[in-house]
């Protein structure tokens, strides 16, 4: 799905666009990379990549974020 590209948080926030006043980061399920969840106009909650205006789903899986030591991948 396309958003529309936006280059300031003050530009989406006048389309209405909300983002949470505290630094509530979570992980991704799919890359483990930190999102900061984002209301669209519409009311979805869209993943958002941290302190930007760009959807997560543009950037996830481009790099992956380091797994901890120790831990195994699972293998398919």
């Amino acid at each position: 799905m396309a958003y529309k590209q936006y280059t300031s948080r003050e530009q989406m926030e006048r389309d209405g666009w909300k983002f949470s006043s505290g630094p509530e980061l979570a992980p991704c399920r799919e890359c483990s990379n930190p999102v900061e969840w984002a209301k669209s106009p519409k009311g979805k909650n869209i993943p958002m990549v941290p302190g930007s205006t760009q959807v997560h789903f543009d950037v996830c899986g481009e790099q992956p974020a380091p797994r901890p030591h120790g831990r195994a991948q699972a293998k398919h």
